[in-house]
């Protein structure tokens, strides 16, 4: 039967033919793409065959104003097809039947006639450079149309004839994610200096899910920040001292299973030796302080593991206290 599997074999065909421009004028410099994509995927099983096409198109341009000052935008045009989990996918629960005894359900949880997401994205930023220090600031607005989503409120229907009961959770919806980066270095000495970063996203459902009501989008991160200081000593090797860290997550989909999440700092340490004839050995201590935190959340998109009751996602933390050591030869 072609519903043993979770996703029978499926042919994804693409046929691309794309162009750059890249160019200065003056203190512009400005770069351009462009790029047509036909793509066809096909499943071995009874389910339907889905062909997509797409114009992509992007420009970006840098303007020089000093030595120590640039700016730079872009604006883009992308899509993405979706993949065969998302329009095949198949799933065994256990459902009651008409004599209210459980019974093993072929489920088909992918969506088949799915639409391709499409981006349309802005970003703006300048980039300052001094003898000690430099700065880069970036703002990006992306508008995301046929946005594919999980909606883990959808439950199997019975209105079919197949052997299987249809549920087709993934869904196209319109959705928004803005944000801000900044990120530098400090050359305090000649063989000091410290890298920094920032980082704030938010991500909005313009358009809701079906039978659900939460506008925050999942899987956007909250405010995360870094820090790490760099000591340069024999033939540029370097010992690093690092700070990572992240405020609590507050805005997460909780209609598809996100929960809030503590906020979280590590430290992490690292040297990079360099040896005589090109031999090197790195060598560290990631999360010298053994904190447990997580920095992905519960969405139910991709449910490689879950509990014993229910159907929830399992939270998977990162790794504690963890030591390596890595020899490297270069010629």
């Amino acid at each position: 039967s072609d519903y043993r599997y979770s996703i029978t074999d499926v042919d994804t065909d693409n046929i691309a033919i794309f162009t750059e421009l890249d160019n200065n004028f003056g203190a512009w410099n400005v770069k351009l793409g462009l790029r047509y994509d036909d793509t066809t995927i096909t499943p071995s099983s009874k389910q339907q065959s889905n062909e997509y096409n797409a114009l992509s198109a992007n420009v970006f341009s840098t303007y020089d104003v000093t030595s120590n000052l640039k700016f730079f935008g872009g604006l883009g045009k992308a899509s993405r097809v979706p993949d065969a989990r998302e329009l095949y996918f198949y799933s065994v629960a256990n459902l009651k039947g008409e004599d209210a005894t459980q019974q093993k359900k072929q489920i088909e949880v992918g969506t088949p006639d799915l639409d391709q997401t499409t981006n349309y994205e802005v970003d703006l930023g300048m980039e300052n450079r001094y003898e000690s220090f430099t700065l880069k600031t970036k703002l990006f607005y992306s508008v995301l149309k046929d946005y594919i989503y999980y909606n883990s409120s959808k439950k199997p229907g019975t209105t079919t004839t197949e052997p299987i009961f249809i549920q087709n959770s993934f869904e196209n919806i319109d959705a928004t994610i803005y944000g801000l980066e900044i990120s530098g270095s400090y050359y305090a000495l000649d063989n000091l200096y410290a890298d920094f970063g920032i980082a704030y996203q938010r991500g909005e459902k313009d358009t809701l899910t079906t039978n659900q009501t939460d506008t925050n989008l999942a899987e956007i991160p909250p405010l995360k920040g870094n820090v790490a200081l760099n000591y340069v000593y024999y033939q540029e090797s370097i010992a690093t001292v690092e700070f990572v860290g992240a405020d609590t997550w507050k805005n997460y989909d909780a209609e598809n299973g996100e929960q809030e999440l503590n906020s979280w700092g590590i430290m992490n340490l690292k040297v990079d030796h360099k040896l005589p004839y090109g031999f090197g050995l790195a060598a560290g201590v990631d999360n010298v302080f053994d904190k447990t935190y997580a920095v992905s959340n519960t969405y139910k998109d991709l449910t490689l593991l879950m509990d014993t009751v229910g159907d929830n996602v399992m939270l998977m933390n990162e790794p504690g206290r963890y030591y390596y050591v890595n020899a490297n030869y270069s010629f």
